[in-house]
């Protein structure tokens, strides 16, 4: 699986789930940026500058730095599908119940709760 968002000046981001991180990429395909995680869901540049990546366990946003400036994690039983950070700041996630392989959706405030 591999999730891609395109970027301005011909680069990707692209959240390579088997590679086990992320990457931006410029249009030779060369590394310019990467982030090392297990498998990656999805990966979602922000006006700000700053990554949002989203594994199964976690939401986490980095500043240009390397940074965590946000990280949520979601109840035990619990495993994220899908992750996306709105216009206001929010995140919406889609979780999934590991015990009844429910899925809904939460929007969790910029603050975490």
């Amino acid at each position: 699986m591999l999730a891609r968002q395109r970027l301005p000046g011909d680069r990707v981001l692209l959240a390579e789930y088997r590679g086990n991180r992320v990457t931006e990429r410029n249009r030779k395909g060369e590394i310019v940026w990467e982030k090392s995680l297990t498998l990656p869901l999805m990966a979602q540049r922000l006006p700000n500058g700053n990554t949002m990546i989203a594994t199964a366990e976690r939401v986490v946003e980095l500043t240009k730095k390397d940074k965590e400036a946000f990280s949520y994690a979601p109840p035990g039983g619990t495993r994220i599908m899908r992750a996306r950070r709105l216009p206001g700041g929010d995140v919406l996630l889609a979780l999934e119940d590991t015990t009844t392989n429910a899925t809904r959706l939460t929007r969790v405030s910029r603050f975490g709760k």
